[in-house]
């Protein structure tokens, strides 16, 4: 049987991998509705929020949505229950659902929707299309008694700590010796107010970015056999991963644009595509952006790309990408719908790495609103 797990502490580790530090100011991320101190019953992923999903959750039994577009985008003046909004809300309510939604930072974040769309198209060479920012890197240093080392170290890479580039597990240890004198008030592990005490201790050092120092030190503070943990936190000058939207990388062989439309569409399970460029175009260097990209065609030219493939593309923005030889793939904004069984994935690793057991649903609704003929 499951120790009461809550949806904050699901939440909490799920924030780890996606922090909603990365999300833009103008974006609705995070909670949604719902109270995150209930008890956990299993977590649904979605595109979209439609009152279809929110029967799905209520038939699967699960009490936790996590969407990538967020029901509550634009700000409400009234919940009308007579609106599809407003019924959702009363469903959630009656229902004790929880929504939240991790849309642009799952957008930028390394590993995230634009890596996953390129893994899929098996670009090699791969980097940032519209470099914005890059992790601040710290280093962490926790101090433990080295009966506990085995414990708090596990703890710690179970919630992702020590993970650098293609390597995880990644600390250094050092031994040394400890010394505290307890106060009259302290309710010391290891010896006793008012003597002073020696205990031979181990220093374990990992580098961390700035998103996972809350998770870091909660994982500190609950593991550890001390009152109050030992710990430094250091800033250092190095710089990790570049961070931003969409990806850029080569294919393993090029391909004529033809084909790697067809390509493309059996990838993704598209019915069809809109397409623009020369049919005589080879395509060796591929731009992605998923949802809506036209604003950053500039910057797939930029990195002289072949073609480039995002969603809701207008008119004259293609008109100049084809102008300016760069093909378009507008595979509609549904292409983003992949990020269900991501956010499953997600889920699932942090399910075993806690060792917890609930169920986790890819939804199987269909919110593309637009129909191929």
């Amino acid at each position: 049987m499951n120790k009461a797990v809550y949806i904050k502490d699901f939440l909490q580790a799920f924030e780890a991998v996606v922090p909603e530090r990365l999300a833009y100011d103008w974006d609705a991320v995070g909670l949604q509705i719902g109270d995150i101190n209930t008890p956990l019953t299993g977590v649904l992923t979605t595109l979209d929020v439609t009152e279809s999903v929110i029967d799905e959750a209520i038939e699967q039994g699960v009490n936790l949505i996590i969407s990538h577009h967020p029901i509550m985008f634009k700000p409400m003046k009234k919940i009308d229950f007579s609106t599809m909004k407003g019924r959702i809300i009363k469903k959630c309510l009656l229902n004790d659902l929880t929504i939240f939604s991790a849309h642009t930072n799952y957008d930028r974040v390394n590993g995230g929707m634009n890596d996953r769309l390129a893994d899929r198209l098996g670009l090699i060479n791969r980097e940032v299309l519209v470099e914005e920012d890059s992790s601040t890197l710290i280093k962490l240093q926790v101090f433990v008694p080295n009966t506990h080392k085995q414990m708090v170290d596990q703890a710690l890479i179970n919630m992702g700590i020590g993970t650098m580039g293609d390597y995880e597990a990644c600390v250094y240890e050092m031994t040394g010796t400890g010394r505290f004198q307890p106060t009259e008030k302290a309710n010391p592990f290891i010896g006793t107010s008012g003597a002073r005490e020696a205990v031979e201790e181990i220093k374990l050092e990992y580098v961390i970015t700035r998103e996972q120092v809350s998770v870091a030190l909660a994982t500190i503070h609950s593991t550890h056999p001390y009152e109050t943990p030992a710990f430094d936190l250091i800033p250092l000058l190095n710089t990790g991963k570049v961070f931003g939207l969409g990806r850029v990388g080569d294919l393993t062989e090029s391909l004529p644009f033809d084909q790697f439309v067809e390509r493309v569409k059996s990838i993704f399970g598209l019915q069809g595509v809109r397409v623009a460029g020369s049919k005589d175009q080879v395509i060796k260097r591929v731009a992605i952006l998923g949802g809506s990209g036209e604003k950053f065609v500039m910057d797939a030219l930029k990195k002289k790309a072949d073609v480039y493939i995002t969603g809701d593309m207008t008119f004259h923005p293609t008109q100049d990408a084809e102008a300016l030889g760069l093909n378009i793939i507008d595979a509609g904004h549904y292409l983003e719908s992949v990020m269900k069984e991501d956010f499953k994935q997600i889920s699932q690793s942090i399910f075993t790495k806690k060792e917890w057991d609930y169920p986790i649903v890819a939804s199987k609704g269909h919110t593309n609103p637009f129909r191929y003929k």
